[in-house]
């Protein structure tokens, strides 16, 4: 589902022939909001989100990775950073960050 979203980048040595790192995004449709009927594979496709990026070192085939969770409002609302791994797979969970949104009406 890439239709005009970053989807991948590499990063090269300054004479662009050896791949030093690549960096995959994942998107998907959020889960059904409420103000919305029908099921979240019908969702409009205009309002994806990020699930999670993938980092991987090309010369040892290292990866890391971030996780990111939205609430109903497809606000993000939690990180979860992965460590580097090894043999292509991501690392132990190094940080959770959660972020509490409020709302304050007068």
């Amino acid at each position: 589902m890439a239709q005009g979203r970053e989807y991948k980048t590499e990063a090269y040595d300054t004479q662009g022939t050896t791949p030093l790192r690549e960096t995959g995004n994942n998107w998907q449709q959020p889960t059904q909001v409420s103000w919305r009927t029908g099921t979240a594979n019908n969702a409009p496709s205009n309002n994806p989100h990020l699930d999670d990026t993938t980092s991987k070192l090309s010369d040892t085939n290292q990866v890391s990775k971030e996780h990111y969770t939205y609430d109903q409002y497809n606000n993000k609302t939690n990180v979860e950073e992965y460590d580097f791994g090894s043999n292509g797979q991501p690392g132990a969970l190094v940080r959770r960050t959660h972020k509490c949104l409020s709302d304050f009406r007068v």
